[in-house]
């Protein structure tokens, strides 16, 4: 007999996330839903437990095309909290560029996507701060994405309690640092720019099938901080100049420098950089 939570019954394993795991589950009407539940070693780990109650406020807050709806959500009979998702046939994008580089035109509709749940996001103070390929799902009806895993997320500057949302020790570095940005490795720092830089390093393996730092961490933390990285075009002739540019825009090792979501969507779908003025017709 399957396990019940909270009504759902839990079936097969999906993928892993950072605090939470999705299992897809059914409803009583026997449709299927996802069921992130927090990882059971972390059953009494009271900052991993904060986390995960996080994303699920957040997640009722923050709705969006390109994120996987919340369904519902309430507590296991263990008191562990969980979440319920709609459910989504695909492959992680991790998946799919380990098979090598993507076609640009693919880049183009997977980043202008995220760069929109990244815009959405700045408007509302939240900053994902676990950006990467294993955080992002393409559909297998549409090919569009779902933004995944928000576990990492800073939402405004203080929580409902009153404290800063830093629920990490100072000095620990959290995720994978071929995805961290160089203000982050130097002392800490994330805001909206810095989930753009890592929109930058994504599009930069899309498009050349790696990376641009690669080696061990502590050889990628100090390429992110200290060495430019080369275009795009070098790895890979077929992509275009104005793409080259977004993606070393993106890239620039000082945040302020680095252009707007909303400008990276427009450039992104109108194939062009600089963009767009917004509201003009591509």
């Amino acid at each position: 007999m399957q396990p019940v939570v909270g009504g759902y019954e839990v079936e097969t394993f999906l993928r892993p996330g950072r605090f939470g795991d999705l299992w897809r589950a059914r409803r009583p009407d026997g449709s299927i839903v996802e069921l992130k539940l927090l990882k059971p070693e972390l059953f009494k780990d009271g900052e991993a437990i904060r986390r995960f109650q996080r994303e699920v406020r957040l997640m009722l807050e923050f709705e969006h095309p390109y994120l996987l709806r919340v369904l519902d959500h309430g507590t296991t009979s263990g008191g562990d909290p969980y979440l319920v998702l709609e459910h989504k046939e695909g492959k992680l994008l991790s998946q799919v560029v380990h098979d090598g580089a993507l076609p640009v035109e693919r880049v183009r509709k997977i980043g202008a996507q995220v760069a929109r749940v990244l815009a959405a996001a700045a408007t509302r103070g939240i900053v994902h701060r676990g950006l990467c390929p294993e955080a992002i799902l393409l559909c297998a009806a549409t090919d569009d994405v779902r933004v995944l895993d928000f576990g990492l997320a800073l939402a405004g500057q203080v929580d409902e309690d009153g404290e800063e949302p830093r629920l990490t020790e100072v000095g620990q570095r959290v995720g994978d640092p071929t995805y961290m940005a160089p203000e982050y490795v130097e002392d800490f720092r994330s805001d909206a720019r810095t989930d753009l830089y890592t929109l930058g390093v994504v599009l930069y393996e899309l498009l050349t099938g790696d990376p641009p730092f690669t080696g061990r961490p502590m050889e990628v933390l100090d390429a992110h901080v200290s060495t430019e990285p080369t275009a795009p075009s070098t790895s890979r002739s077929e992509v275009p100049r104005w793409l080259d540019e977004l993606v070393l825009a993106l890239l620039r090792k000082d945040p302020q420098t680095r252009p707007e979501a909303t400008a990276v969507a427009r450039a992104l779908v109108a194939g062009t950089w600089p963009p767009p003025e917004a509201g003009a017709s591509s």
